[in-house]
C-alpha cells in the first residue's frame, strides 16, 4: 500500500452540518433564531443547546427551545438586541458538544 498525506485517515475532511443564528427573521420580529441544517421533525437539536445558552444569557433572556429551532428573546423593554452576547452563548453551547458545527457569521 502506498504511503502519503493522500491516504492518511486523518487528512479526511469531515463535513460539519451548519448551524446560524438570524435576529429578526419573518415570523420572529424581536427575536434570534437559531437553527442547524437537516433539523427535522424527526431530528431534534441537541437539548444541551438550549440549557447551556439560557445559563450564558441570565434571567433578563427568554430561551425557547422548539425542537427544530431555538429562539431567543430579550425581556427588558430596552435593548432588544445584544448579538456579541447571544452568539457567544450558542459558540460556548457549541463547543461543549461532541459534534462539530460549522457556525457561520449572523445574517
Amino acid at each position: 500500500m502506498k504511503k502519503g498525506p493522500e491516504n492518511d485517515p486523518s487528512n479526511e475532511k469531515i463535513e460539519k452540518s451548519k448551524a446560524w443564528l438570524v435576529y429578526g427573521m419573518g415570523g420572529h420580529e424581536r427575536e434570534y433564531t437559531f437553527n442547524i441544517e437537516e433539523t427535522s421533525s424527526r431530528e431534534f437539536l441537541p437539548k444541551d443547546i438550549g440549557r447551556i445558552v439560557e445559563e450564558e444569557l441570565g434571567e433578563d433572556w427568554c430561551v425557547r427551545d422548539r425542537g427544530t429551532r431555538i429562539e431567543v428573546t430579550c425581556q427588558k423593554p430596552y435593548g432588544a438586541r445584544d448579538d456579541q452576547k447571544v452568539r457567544a452563548a450558542f459558540e460556548k453551547a457549541l463547543g461543549q458538544l461532541d459534534q462539530e458545527y460549522n457556525f457561520l457569521p449572523q445574517q
